[in-house]
């Protein structure tokens, strides 16, 4: 008897419990009177439910689907200037250390500034990356400097070149930190690379008559 009553009562509750799941919007009539009949069964007498609310109303606070986390972008396994870093500093061949001290580097600038680290690397290389460099010549007896436009390729090269040149004279003990705090000293305005591309800027202004292009 007991176990009859408990699985009538376990396929009542469960029915009305899918329905609530599944039923978008419930009547409460509905949900009444299968209160009502599990009421019935359990005592023999019924039960009156009147303050039962609409389920249709939920507790429960709406879901927001326009508000995401913020994740922090990883940086692709292959990319160029990451390849270019790499080999730059490689030494005797050891490319996975390499790596592992531009990952850590990227994880520096990362935790310093809380935003992406590839974009910021790229405009650091950027902002220290010269438009011209002065080349030598030799007019008749004398050597004159001249002006010549650099490509994007060699405007990488020096920009890195410059980069890892202000960070060795940095007092971080491991190089990765040092690379991290000369980007972002780059970035503020407050770097030795930015200094050296002025002072070729500067030179090629002055050496502009040589260039031999007349306008």
């Amino acid at each position: 008897m007991l176990a009859s009553l408990r699985a009538t009562t376990s396929r009542a509750v469960l029915g009305s419990r899918r329905a609530l799941s599944t039923t978008p919007a419930v009547r409460s009539d509905t949900l009444k009177e299968t209160l009502t009949e599990i009421g019935e069964i359990s005592t023999g007498s019924k039960t009156s439910f009147e303050g039962v609310a609409d389920p249709s109303e939920s507790l429960l606070p709406a879901p927001t689907f326009g508000t995401k986390r913020p994740l922090m972008l990883i940086p692709p396994a292959q990319d160029p200037l990451l390849n270019y870093l790499s080999n730059t500093i490689m030494r005797d061949g050891k490319r996975g250390k390499a790596d592992q001290t531009i990952t850590r580097m990227l994880t520096l600038i990362h935790t310093m500034t809380r935003a992406p680290p590839l974009p910021i690397l790229r405009e650091a290389v950027l902002a220290a990356s010269p438009l011209v460099k002065c080349i030598s010549q030799r007019k008749s007896v004398k050597i004159t400097q001249k002006p010549i436009a650099l490509s994007e390729r060699h405007r990488t090269a020096f920009g890195v070149k410059w980069i890892l040149w202000a960070s060795a004279q940095r007092p971080e003990p491991t190089l990765d930190a040092r690379l991290a705090r000369e980007v972002v000293a780059v970035l503020q305005g407050d770097s030795r690379a930015l200094s050296k591309k002025a002072e070729v800027h500067r030179q090629a202004m002055i050496n502009r008559a040589n260039i031999g292009v007349r306008l």
